[in-house]
C-alpha cells in the first residue's frame, strides 16, 4: 500500500474531509451578497461534496460546479446530488492547482479546508481569474488565533503547516492576490470535533487491525492521531477561519 492509497483509505468513508458543518456553510451562504438568477458557483476541493450540496440547495436558481482530483469522491457527489434531486449540481474531476479554461468564470467561489495545498495567498492568486468582476469567494483556512502557543504546538504546526498565518497576514495575502476581505468567521468547536475529528478518530480505531500489516496505513493513522491531539490541546491557539472575499469590479 502506498502512502497515497493509505491516505484515501483513511478518509474515504468520513462524513467530511475538513472541519466544518452544514449549518456553518449555510450561515456563510446567507451572508454573501445576493446572487443573480442563473449565477454560477464553483466549489474547489469539494471532497464528497458536503458544501456543494448545501450550496445547490440554498441557491436553487444557481448552478454549482464541484471539483475534486479524486474520482471516487466525484462519483459520490454525483450520486448524492441525484438522490436529492439536485439538477443544478455538476461534479467533475479536476485539479484546482491550475485554472481549467473549460470552467469559465463564476459569481461565487467556494473552498472549505483545501486552500492550504497551495498556501492561502497562492490559492487565491491562482483562483482569482475564475471570478467575474465583483465576484465573491468564501475560503476557509487554518489560522493562528494566538501565536503565544505552547512549544509542542508551535513545533507541530511548524512541521505540518509552516505557511499557516494569523488573521492579519492572511488579510494582507488576500489583498495582494487582488481581493477585498469583506468579513471573516471563526469555525465553532463543534464543527472541529463533532463533525470531523470524532469520526476521524473512530476511523483510525477501525483501521488499526489492518494497519498492523500495512506500514503506510500505520503512518497515516499515526499522523491523523497526532493532528487530533494537537487540535484538542490547541483549540484556543489555532482555528479554521472562513474568509469572505470580493474581487473588485
Amino acid at each position: 500500500m502506498t502512502p497515497e492509497t493509505a491516505f484515501w483509505l483513511l478518509f474515504e468513508d468520513l462524513p467530511r474531509h475538513a472541519p466544518g458543518s452544514d449549518r456553518e456553510t449555510l450561515n456563510w451562504a446567507r451572508c454573501v451578497a445576493p446572487l443573480r438568477p442563473g449565477a454560477r458557483i464553483i466549489d474547489l476541493g469539494c471532497g464528497i461534496g458536503r458544501a456543494s450540496l448545501c450550496l445547490a440547495r440554498h441557491f436553487p436558481e444557481a448552478t454549482v460546479l464541484a471539483i475534486d482530483l479524486h474520482a471516487p469522491f466525484i462519483e459520490k457527489v454525483t450520486a448524492e446530488a441525484k438522490r436529492q434531486g439536485l439538477t443544478n449540481l455538476e461534479a467533475r474531476v479536476g485539479d484546482f492547482s491550475k485554472v481549467d479554461p473549460s470552467w469559465e468564470t463564476f459569481d461565487l467561489l467556494w473552498c472549505e479546508g483545501a486552500a492550504y495545498h497551495l498556501g492561502f495567498g497562492g490559492a487565491l492568486a491562482t483562483w482569482r481569474p475564475l471570478l467575474t468582476p465583483s465576484g465573491q469567494a468564501v475560503v476557509t483556512e487554518a489560522t493562528w488565533l494566538n501565536k503565544a502557543a505552547p512549544a509542542n504546538l508551535l513545533e507541530f504546526w511548524g512541521r505540518e503547516y509552516p505557511g499557516m498565518e494569523s488573521l492579519g497576514p492572511n488579510t494582507v495575502a488576500a489583498q495582494d492576490a487582488g481581493f477585498q476581505v469583506v468579513d471573516s468567521f471563526g469555525l465553532s468547536r463543534s464543527a472541529w470535533w463533532d463533525e470531523y475529528y470524532r469520526p476521524l478518530r473512530a476511523r483510525c480505531d477501525a483501521l488499526e487491525p489492518q494497519a498492523a500489516e500495512e506500514p503506510a496505513l500505520r503512518d497515516a493513522i499515526a499522523m491523523a492521531r497526532r493532528e487530533i491531539e494537537a487540535c484538542i490541546e490547541g483549540y484556543y491557539y489555532v482555528g479554521y477561519v472562513a474568509y469572505w472575499l470580493k474581487r473588485p469590479g
